[in-house]
């Protein structure tokens, strides 16, 4: 084989394993980028103590979609890749008024928890839990926000300076010629194409 073909091959699988490299290490990448959020709470009664096996179902308007899970022993249930949007969620026990926390509006990687309460029923009844989902995320450290077209449209940005354009002020001044320089040529340095006067 010739040099050549040799380059060729070695410049192959030099490629193939930096796209093996790629598809092994990217899908670890691309988990911290998403953008879906949790839902969490805790089921409980009026006294504020855990209710087991509710059956809680959270709906998403946006969509007209249903998820539903069941919480566990200690109340607790967990609803995780949501999309961000607007929701509803039921809670039902038997026994129990059905509970609804109406308005939910989740954004970007963010982590809602909620407490649900219910009240004992003895006839079917419904009853409407404002629930307040908290100004600060307790369930993990990372900072979160979201923001929409326009308001990315509206952030500063230099070049919406009064002066119009950002390389207003790179121009050459008047006062000052601009410089180029000559070729350095068989052992002479480099010099200016202008010289000042004296």
């Amino acid at each position: 084989m010739n040099s050549q073909t040799i380059r060729t091959a070695k410049t192959l699988a030099l490629a193939v394993c930096a796209f093996g490299c790629m598809v092994i290490i990217s899908p670890a990448n691309l988990r911290a980028q998403s953008t879906f959020g949790s839902i969490r709470g805790t089921a409980q009664d009026q006294t504020g103590g855990a209710l087991p096996q509710v059956q809680i179902t959270l709906h998403n308007v946006d969509e007209n979609a249903d998820v539903a899970t069941i919480s566990d022993g200690a109340g607790n249930f967990l609803f995780e890749n949501v999309r961000p949007g607007h929701y509803r969620l039921n809670g039902a026990k038997e026994g129990f008024a059905i509970a609804v926390v109406d308005k939910l509006d989740l954004a970007a990687r963010q982590d809602i928890r909620l407490d649900v309460k219910f009240v004992v029923a003895a006839t079917n009844q419904q009853i409407e839990v404002a629930a307040e989902t908290a100004a600060v995320n307790t369930e993990n450290a990372t900072l979160t926000d979201s923001k929409t077209n326009g308001d990315i449209t509206q952030l500063p940005i230099n070049s919406r300076a009064v002066s119009g354009s950002p390389l207003s002020s790179a121009q050459p001044s008047a006062s000052r010629p601009a410089r180029t320089w000559r070729a350095a040529s068989a052992g002479r340095q480099a010099e200016p194409a202008w010289r000042p006067r004296r």
